[in-house]
């Protein structure tokens, strides 16, 4: 589920996703890290398919980020290192947008 949850949203929709589909991400980012990583590796695509403003899509992926550093302090898988830097990549590239007014 974890790996297909933007496939589910894109059926769903922007409204059943965010009703239905979003308490379910927020269950699945609490479990294995393997259930975790899948979710990492699209959580852009699953936050596109909400259309959430540009900002709380920021705000959502900075606290996805500082929720694995939390939780896997102790032990920091290395399968999050590429996800993770992907995320910061995504949130570099959005944060230029808002500075620079391109769409």
């Amino acid at each position: 589920m974890a790996f297909s949850i933007h496939h589910v949203a894109i059926i769903l929709g922007e409204e059943l996703t965010r009703t239905d589909l979003v308490p379910v991400f927020d269950e699945l980012i609490k479990d294995l890290d393997e259930v975790r990583i899948g979710l990492l590796q699209h959580l852009v695509d699953f936050l596109q398919v909400t259309h959430l403003t540009l900002p709380v899509v920021i705000i959502v992926i900075i606290v996805v980020i500082l929720m694995f550093l939390v939780q896997s302090s102790q032990t920091f898988n290395k399968l999050f290192h590429f996800p993770i830097a992907l995320l910061f990549w995504v949130l570099w590239a959005n944060l230029l947008k808002i500075q620079t007014g391109l769409p």
